[in-house]
């Protein structure tokens, strides 16, 4: 039973080949459980770090309420849960993450809050099919969860509140972290992005971000086949989005009054569909130059301060996409061989559509642009 999120994961997630792995963990872990011990803290071990040293294969590490100084690590271990059983506080101290879990397997990570210290809150390196539920940190001097190195990590229902680096950070340091879902959460006040992705095929759907210092979202350089899903992005400092990566598939987004760009494309083949996006700073789509082969689909961008969609890579294509009070031009275009069809641009500042490029550089089909130039 307390195997359901990875099952869920992969549920979610079955493009990425994960479920026959994760039904591979379940059935081991089942025939594990009849000899599981309960390990109680401090009941039976006097802190959280002897009670995992003593688990096993199957043992439950359970936390009475009550605030731990220090941290503690998970290493080399496979097949254990560590569970609070009430409000857990972890008062983070030293140059350690609050919690590590490091070259380990099949582990659960249920209801802690890790608060303060000058490292990362949630730290997970080199290790495989993990969870981390219903977790809390904040105010935490690193990113608020970091995961590196691993593939197939569940968080679920969490909230990650002033991290001085990241809401959640996925790094590939040697090898790429792939496989891995976030979802169901909150990230409040970021110093850096809300989420950045270095890795493939992860999945971040149905979060809040709020207040990023820097990008909402972000998916690296050398990323690729990423998800981004169902999310909240608002008042992030920068874009509410930025695609450095490849292959990244948006969809179902609220991007609120980012400072700068809604969303920032500088690479390739992303597809983008209905996304709201409201009064971002600068433009609300710019595709700069060197990105091609993008789709953008039934986006509406209202009240841009600049253009409501920037045009600068070649061979893009625009379907239903909408702009709505820009605060120049509603579509602007400087480059070729790209199609927008459907499209509509109303109460523009400039113009409605504006392509600098020689007649018959793009195709356009079934628009609504009353005013276009130059």
């Amino acid at each position: 039973m307390v195997f359901f999120p990875i099952v869920d994961f992969a549920m979610n997630a079955n493009s990425w080949s994960l479920a026959p792995l994760a039904a591979i963990f379940f059935c081991s872990f089942l025939h594990s459980r009849a000899s599981a011990d309960i390990l109680v803290v401090p009941k039976d071990h006097p802190t959280i770090q002897e009670a995992i040293n003593a688990a096993g294969p199957g043992d439950v590490v359970v936390v009475r309420p009550g605030i731990y100084s220090g941290k503690f690590q998970i290493t080399g271990k496979t097949q254990i849960t560590v569970r609070a059983a009430g409000k857990v506080i972890v008062a983070a101290s030293g140059p350690a993450p609050g919690i590590s879990i490091v070259g380990s397997s099949q582990i659960i990570l249920r209801g802690f809050w890790v608060k303060e210290g000058p490292n990362h809150g949630i730290a997970i390196e080199d290790s495989t099919a993990i969870t981390v539920d219903r977790c809390r940190t904040s105010h935490v001097g690193g990113d608020g969860v970091r995961i590196t190195d691993s593939t197939g990590v569940l968080v679920d229902r969490f909230e990650m509140k002033r991290p001085n680096g990241c809401g959640i950070r996925l790094v590939s340091d040697g090898t790429v972290t792939s496989g891995c879902l976030v979802k169901r959460g909150r990230i409040l006040h970021p110093g850096s992005d809300g989420v950045l992705i270095e890795g493939d095929s992860n999945l971040v759907e149905r979060c809040w971000i709020s207040e990023a210092q820097e990008d909402g979202l972000e998916v690296a350089a050398g990323s690729s086949s990423n998800t981004l899903s169902k999310c909240t992005v608002k008042d992030a400092l920068r874009s509410g989005i930025r695609l450095d990566g490849a292959q990244t598939t948006v969809s179902t987004m609220f991007l609120l009054e980012p400072g700068d760009t809604g969303i920032e494309i500088f690479s390739d083949n992303h597809s983008i569909s209905k996304v709201i996006l409201k009064k971002p700073g600068d433009d609300g789509v710019r595709l700069n130059p060197g990105s091609e082969g993008n789709t953008l689909d039934r986006c509406s961008v209202v009240r841009p301060a600049g253009d409501g969609f920037d045009v600068e890579g070649n061979s893009n294509t625009m379907l239903q996409c909408r702009s709505i009070g820009a605060g120049d031009r509603g579509f602007e275009v400087t480059s070729t061989g790209n199609i927008l069809s459907s499209c509509l641009a109303i109460l523009s500042e400039g113009f409605d559509l504006f392509d600098s490029t020689p007649a018959g550089s793009n195709t356009y089909s079934s628009n609504l642009f009353k005013k276009v130039g130059p």
